[in-house]
């Protein structure tokens, strides 16, 4: 049996969906992922396979991030290239000054607009969905943080071209945040291309492809808790812990903080919190 996370290099084509299910199969594993890709993207996609979709409840806010490539003299339906054009003009004055001082005011928390092409649901349908059907529908806004936008490298001309590096918030959306420095720039602006390099622990380096899925790939549970507080315990405390038991709990650490139960071994067992003397369970994934 395999349990913990898969961190999968998502090429560009499938969903996110088709791809787990395609891990799936291959681990003959119950598995969910912890954020999708859009279809055209490719890059980092964190799997939890087996007794790990049991703790994805704590990694689905991790922080994300992404190399992006961004057209300026384009606009889609879509926000990417995905969808069909709506406008076109010159970006030919453009430049890269201007460029990075666009960046530099998207830092911080805003309020972002949700793609209308995209699976955020509002009153149980899915927004791209309604989109398809023809109804006129109000992009949805939520507040987003962007904690980079760095400007690697910048191709002037009537199509400019734009590499941009972003470290955001959990549920940001790049295409958006394109369409926003396209604003800023009095430009129309397409996503072009997406890759994302990190979720939260989970790195490109550590990625492998979808030929090389196997179980020798699987981290262990503890891999994603490793910035957590923790509480190293011995095996006979883990196991009553498993059990459901009453356990004293480390008086040395804070009440009420989540932390992650781990074995001597760097097994974990459980994540929970401590109230008063004791440990609360919150989830026990055990053996």
């Amino acid at each position: 049996m395999s349990d913990g996370f898969i961190v999968l290099w998502k090429p560009p084509g499938p969903t996110s969906h088709d791809v787990v299910q395609q891990v799936r199969r291959r681990l003959g594993e119950r598995c969910g992922h912890l954020g999708t890709l859009d279809p055209l993207a490719s890059g980092v996609l964190a799997v939890a396979v087996g007794r790990g979709r049991r703790l994805i409840q704590y990694l689905v806010g991790l922080e994300k991030l992404y190399w992006s490539e961004i057209w300026f003299g384009l606009a889609s339906a879509t926000g990417d290239l995905a969808g069909d054009l709506t406008s076109q003009a010159s970006a030919a004055e453009l430049g890269a000054a201007q460029l990075s001082e666009a960046l530099s005011g998207l830092i911080g928390t805003h309020s972002q607009r949700v793609p209308l092409a995209s699976a955020v649901k509002v009153d149980g349908r899915r927004l791209y969905r309604r989109m398809r059907a023809g109804e006129q529908l109000v992009a949805p806004e939520r507040p987003v943080t962007v904690h980079q936008g760095r400007l690697l490298g910048f191709m002037p001309g009537p199509l400019g071209r734009a590499a941009v590096l972003w470290e955001v918030s959990s549920g940001t959306y790049i295409r958006s945040l394109a369409e926003e420095l396209g604003e800023a720039c009095a430009k129309p602006a397409i996503l072009a291309s997406l890759v994302r390099l990190k979720v939260g622990p989970f790195t490109e380096a550590q990625a492998v492809s979808l030929p090389e899925v196997g179980p020798d790939c699987v981290l262990p549970l503890a891999s994603p808790f490793s910035h957590w507080p923790q509480w190293t315990v011995d095996r006979p405390t883990a196991q009553r812990i498993q059990q459901g038991q009453q356990v004293a709990v480390d008086e040395t650490l804070s009440p009420g903080l989540s932390l992650a139960v781990l074995e001597d071994s760097g097994k974990l067992w459980a994540v929970g919190r401590r109230e008063q003397d004791r440990w609360r369970p919150l989830t026990v994934v055990g053996e």
